[in-house]
């Protein structure tokens, strides 16, 4: 549960289930609701409880586990997924002081990051991504991404098929 933005209103984050349906809980009074979520177009949306408290509900669609990370990067946008290809980074050495966003979380599948530097994203752009891992090697992580979300300054991103499931990634997220 956060605060929101929006003064006193809670925010609660709500995993849907089998992609039907979500389990709404009153942080007042606890009682719980289940929902369907089918045909739903937001995904944020406040709830008044039947003892009247309001709280702010955010309906999280993944399938993997997100960890919450403040890592440095650097990001690449690709025009077309042809242009990937044309990456070399086993040739690049890290840069920190060529860091141009933050990775602000990481799962098996994807990344959400927020850039330095003002951009305009949309929805389906290519990316190449990399970044160090805060673990006691400083593991350096390369990967292909395509933007499913952007909201504001923030980019969420999906790993291309054969980036999913790191061996490297999956380690740091059960630490």
């Amino acid at each position: 549960m956060q605060k929101s933005d929006r003064g006193a209103i809670e925010t609660q984050k709500v995993m849907v289930r089998d992609g039907k349906a979500a389990v709404l809980q009153c942080p007042n009074c606890l009682e719980s609701k289940t929902i369907s979520v089918a045909g739903l177009v937001k995904y944020r949306f406040n709830v008044r409880c039947k003892c009247k408290h309001v709280f702010a509900v955010q309906l999280e669609f993944r399938k993997k586990f997100r960890k919450q990370t403040n890592l440095k990067g650097y990001f690449k946008r690709k025009t077309s997924q042809a242009e990937w290809s044309e990456i070399h980074w086993e040739a690049e050495r890290w840069n920190a002081f060529k860091v141009n966003c933050h990775v602000v979380n990481l799962s098996a599948g994807g990344i959400g990051f927020i850039p330095i530097n003002s951009y305009e994203f949309n929805p389906g752009d290519f990316f190449a991504i990399k970044f160090a891992l805060d673990d006691s090697a400083h593991t350096v992580i390369s990967k292909r991404a395509i933007a499913r979300v952007v909201l504001e300054n923030y980019v969420g991103c999906e790993f291309v098929e054969e980036d999913k499931n790191d061996k490297k990634i999956g380690y740091y997220l059960l630490q």
